[in-house]
């Protein structure tokens, strides 16, 4: 119903992220960039943390397309980590 209201061509709310979705404003963008950047010269870890469903998952994403073919994205998971255990 709401596809033919609001003139969409597909369904809009899905259960996992959708790449062709990723909006990148400045704060995204300048993450993406400072990862890319990192991996590309060697920098160490880049850790991305955030509340559930601020899109994560949908940047590592776009960093492992940044990147192209021969890389090898590496997930770790970590819900029940406490922000304290990255703090001094």
């Amino acid at each position: 119903m709401y596809l033919t209201h609001f003139g969409l061509q597909e369904k809009p709310f899905k259960s996992s992220p959708d790449p062709k979705y990723l909006w990148l404003g400045t704060g995204q963008k300048k993450a993406l960039d400072a990862l890319v950047s990192g991996i590309l010269h060697g920098d160490g870890i880049g850790i991305v943390t955030g509340d559930l469903g601020t899109g994560k998952t949908t940047l590592a994403n776009a960093v492992w397309r940044e990147l192209g073919i021969g890389s090898s994205p590496l997930w770790f998971p970590a819900r029940s980590m406490k922000a304290s255990i990255f703090s001094n």
